[in-house]
């Protein structure tokens, strides 16, 4: 006997809602692939800068919020780190915004 599963039959009474739900499913999905990408987009700009350092340690003011706050230390600090033993080279960078 050729019997069509109930699950079908139910899917397929009213096309209409069937259609909906399914655009319903879709349009969510696609909302939270959107979120994913942002969330990526997010973590990958925040770490940038630290990633394209390329440095063993970095020195900081310890009163520096964030990196678009950043307080400046006097040269005397960055050259007495230079002074420690194993330092190949110091280099400041100087952080700000430009308009």
């Amino acid at each position: 006997m050729l019997a069509i599963p109930l699950a079908w039959l139910q899917l397929t009474y009213q096309k209409g809602r069937l259609a909906i739900a399914i655009a319903g499913i879709m349009f969510a999905v696609i909302l939270i692939a959107m979120q994913l990408g942002f969330r990526d987009a997010l973590f990958k700009s925040a770490v940038l800068l630290h990633l394209n350092l390329r440095s063993d340690l970095v020195l900081i003011h310890p009163s520096s919020n964030n990196l678009l706050n950043l307080k400046q230390f006097s040269r005397r600090r960055l050259y007495q780190a230079g002074g420690f033993t194993g330092v190949k080279s110091i280099y400041p960078v100087y952080i700000g915004l430009a308009i």
